[in-house]
């Protein structure tokens, strides 16, 4: 069997997808922006907490 794609969200299989999911610009990271924007592009931001 084919592993299913997590880009986009699917209520049969209970997916979510990775869409507006926060990601890091580490490329080597598992949660890299790269891997999680699915070729969609995204927007960085810096966010400064006080």
């Amino acid at each position: 069997d084919q592993s299913p794609t997590y880009c986009q969200d699917d209520q049969i299989d209970g997916t979510m997808g990775t869409e507006g999911r926060i990601c890091s610009i580490e490329p080597d990271a598992p949660n890299s922006c790269d891997l999680l924007c699915c070729n969609r592009g995204y927007q960085s931001h810096i966010e400064e907490v006080n």
